[in-house]
């Protein structure tokens, strides 16, 4: 029977919002359940990663590490620059009696997971996408458990000790409705609502995609009442793309644009249809939701997995899949068009997104730290 104690665990989450809010969303759950654990986050350098923390409430510890790059110098930069933050993350953990390293992806989290290595702390990987990480492949035989979003991906890590979750999607994109999403967008009730995002930093071409493809289809939309769309460009393109929606004089199309929505959870209440890219977070929530989407993976993601993530979702008809170097403004206007005019097709994509989805990973999560904590010796007071 081990000891009630004030239970630390370190969460190692950076990057992107693909990773830090996967982790937010554990907190939640974690701070819902078991308030008396303490939880500490480690992040990179990044203003928006520390803005993600900081904006739910969190101070997060930073590790000066950046994405690894190609060419000799580059390579050898970032693997000091690793070196450095496992130390760092090393003395952090010492000092504040950690009992678990949970990784959550980033190039943050190879650091902290070594680092909990070294002082004999049990480690957990997340990995979020179908096509494991190096870094998580590698660890994955010394960790307490590796968790996966995707069934697809439990046979590629070499442990018995994998178990599929689902990726975590924060409590408030579960329950917002869309009433009060409409509402506070200032949307009509019944109009076709198209949410467009590229993740928390953007993407350039599916921006200029989004944007001719709108020219498009104000010139093809017949109905009596506009397309209404909520547009999240990514902070260093909103100034590119503001200007272009006001010069376009759209009559058919009403666009708000956003450099970044922070009310996602109402944005994806509101939405009738989603364009986006397809990192696992970004699918996760899609599927919570149950939201038909059109997908558009970025091609140079590491082993082209937002591929194999948005293919998931494609087998099962529950998304449209463009790839990026077959996407066009008229293939893409004309998607948008045939879906928002088939309402019983959106219908049908709609329950089959929400057949995939997985609103119980955060909690599942939560039951296997817990479960990892009592092994270990450690009751939560």
């Amino acid at each position: 029977m081990g000891k009630a104690t004030q239970c630390q665990i370190i969460i190692a989450a950076g990057g992107t919002g693909g990773h830090i809010i996967p982790a937010l969303a554990i907190a939640e759950e974690l701070a819902h359940r078991q308030p008396a654990c303490e939880l500490l986050f480690l992040c990179g350098a990044k203003p928006l990663e520390r803005q993600l923390y900081e904006a739910a409430g969190h101070t997060p510890y930073l590790l000066n590490v950046t994405p690894m790059r190609t060419g000799v110098p580059n390579r050898v930069r970032g693997v000091w620059q690793q070196a450095k933050a496992v130390v760092k993350a090393y003395r952090l953990l010492g000092r504040k009696d950690a009992h678990i390293v949970l990784g959550m992806g980033g190039y943050v989290a190879a650091p902290a997971l070594v680092a909990g290595l070294l002082r004999r702390i049990p480690i957990v990987i997340h990995e979020q996408n179908t096509i494991p990480g190096r870094t998580n492949y590698f660890l994955a035989r010394w960790a307490k458990a590796v968790l996966v979003g995707f069934r697809q991906t439990k046979d590629r890590f070499p442990t018995k000790r994998c178990y599929c979750v689902g990726n975590p999607v924060r409590r408030t994109i579960l329950l917002s409705q869309k009433d009060e999403a409409r509402q506070f967008f200032d949307l009509p009730h019944d109009a076709p609502v198209i949410l467009v995002h590229g993740g928390s930093q953007g993407a350039r071409m599916l921006n200029l995609a989004v944007l001719e493809s709108i020219k498009t289809l104000n010139q093809l939309w017949t109905a009596p009442f506009p397309v209404q769309v909520l547009w999240s460009t990514g902070t260093q393109y909103y100034d590119m793309i503001e200007p272009k929606i006001r010069e376009a004089q759209l009559r058919n199309v009403r666009c708000q644009l956003f450099p970044y929505i922070q009310e996602m959870h109402l944005a994806y209440a509101a939405a009738s249809l989603v364009i986006c890219r397809a990192g696992a977070s970004t699918i996760a929530e899609l599927t919570a939701k149950g939201l038909p989407a059109i997908l558009i993976p970025f091609p140079y993601a590491i082993h082209n997995h937002q591929l194999v993530n948005a293919q998931v979702l494609e087998r099962d008809k529950a998304a449209v899949v463009i790839k990026e170097q077959s996407l066009t403004a008229d293939n893409l206007a004309t998607t948008m068009l045939q879906l928002l005019t088939t309402p019983e097709q959106l219908s049908q994509m709609a329950e089959r997104s929400h057949r995939l989805g997985a609103p119980d990973a955060a909690r599942n999560i939560v039951d296997i730290l817990l479960r990892i904590l009592k092994e270990t010796g450690h009751t939560v007071a």
